[in-house]
């Protein structure tokens, strides 16, 4: 029997971990397209479910992971949003009472146990823009603001509807110093060929990373103005900064589990308030 020689079978090892390499990244590429158009599929169909929204409603849990904390910040309340004009509003119940409420020129805290509302005026509507975009997207600001870069299965209870994450990364550069990535959680309704928003979350340039997951979610054709407006009571506090562009370098946060001071000087609001 012939023995091929050891070194001509040294030089093909080579060759053959060469086109192992090729085939094996030809089938990553080939799984990466599927998912991404299985991403843009999914957004299609949340497009058409959202179509017709005018306010959506839903109970929510925050998850914020940051550098300064050991485990995630938690939060839950309700939320509240309008398509137009923009706005969104956040009525947190743990840990602490408050109402967070964004628009596209203001955002604001009110903090009941302190009788005082802290208003941020915005430089610009870049941040609330990329919110509003993502809870309610269409066609257009999707091919406009954002790139697809995955879509992945996300891990749920057996007899559960698969869900998929959509990460999505802003592609202006105005918005990628808002947020370097947006990730959308959808439900698949395989019966209707719809899908349903189930969370939402970001990376901000600080890198902290917010997830927020939505239960109880409910699509209206009409708005509810009271859901929007801040009612304050006689004697309230307000207090109120101008925020730079998000160009400009962002103020240090406040250490974990200190609140932070009433605003004295031009600043960026509160990060580890803003859901």
């Amino acid at each position: 029997m012939n023995e091929v020689p050891y070194r001509a079978r040294m030089r093909t090892v080579p060759v053959i971990a060469v086109l192992l390499l090729s085939r094996l990244a030809a089938q990553e590429t080939g799984v990466a397209a599927a998912n991404l158009e299985e991403g843009r599929k999914l957004l299609e169909r949340l497009v058409t479910a959202h179509g017709q929204l005018a306010q959506m409603t839903a109970d929510y849990t925050q998850f914020r992971t940051t550098a300064l904390t050991k485990k995630p910040l938690q939060s839950t309340g309700t939320l509240a949003f309008r398509r137009d004009p923009g706005c969104v509003v956040f009525r947190v119940a743990t840990p602490k009472i408050a109402v967070i409420r964004l628009d596209n020129k203001v955002y604001e805290v009110w903090r009941p146990e302190q009788n005082r509302l802290e208003r941020f005026v915005l430089a610009s509507d870049e941040m609330p823009r990329l919110l509003f975009d993502a809870l309610a997207p269409t066609t257009a600001s999707l091919e406009q603001g954002f790139a697809i870069e995955s879509c992945m299965p996300v891990d749920v209870a057996e007899g559960q509807p698969a869900r998929r994450a959509i990460a999505l990364v802003p592609t202006g550069a105005a918005t990628k110093h808002v947020a370097q990535r947006i990730t959308l959680t959808v439900e698949l309704d395989v019966r209707l060929d719809t899908a349903k928003l189930c969370g939402f979350g970001y990376r901000d340039p600080r890198g902290d990373e917010v997830r927020i997951e939505l239960t109880a979610l409910t699509l209206h054709e009409k708005s509810d103005p009271a859901r929007f407006a801040l009612e304050l009571p006689a004697g309230a506090k307000v207090t109120e900064q101008r925020v730079p562009p998000p160009e400009a370098k962002p103020a240090e946060r406040p250490a974990p589990g200190k609140a932070p001071e009433p605003p004295k000087t031009e600043g960026a609001p509160p990060k580890r308030d803003v859901p």
